[in-house]
């Protein structure tokens, strides 16, 4: 048996909490950190990772407005989304302290989808609302 409070011979009441990590996912160059890379470090396999980051993008197409970011969705369809997704992968998103890893993925992923949308807008009308990325920032964590 090992000594480690969170390996999976552990009894889930007694497993620690996972911190947050200091900074933001995908902001490599401002202090942050890249989410599969600080999963992977924690045992995760990069399928595993894919596996979690397809469902949280199903999860965010089917429960979430995806033309916004996570800080505009309703209360309601965040606990929805937060609840299906660690039914889905209990061993994996349950010990996340606050949920920080979920917030995460969403973030990311609806980051994303609602620059993809403020862009189509503009292209669409010819107007700028400047809502799109941020070319300082260094979003090359694979974390949509």
């Amino acid at each position: 048996p090992s000594n480690d409070p969170n390996d999976n011979q552990t009894p889930p009441e007694q497993r620690e909490l996972i911190p947050k990590p200091s900074g933001e996912a995908g902001r490599i160059k401002r202090n942050g950190y890249n989410l599969k890379t600080m999963l992977c470090g924690i045992g995760w396999t990069s399928e595993e990772y894919m596996s979690v980051q397809k469902y949280m993008r199903e999860l965010a197409k089917e429960h979430l407005n995806t033309d916004e970011i996570l800080t505009k969705q309703s209360k309601k369809s965040l606990k929805k989304v937060y609840e299906l997704a660690k039914n889905a992968y209990p061993e994996k998103l349950m010990y996340f302290e606050n949920d920080w890893a979920i917030d995460d993925f969403l973030g990311s992923i609806l980051k994303n989808s609602s620059s993809r949308s403020k862009r189509k807008q503009k292209d669409s009308t010819g107007k700028s609302d400047d809502g799109g990325g941020n070319s300082e920032d260094d979003d090359g964590a694979g974390e949509e």
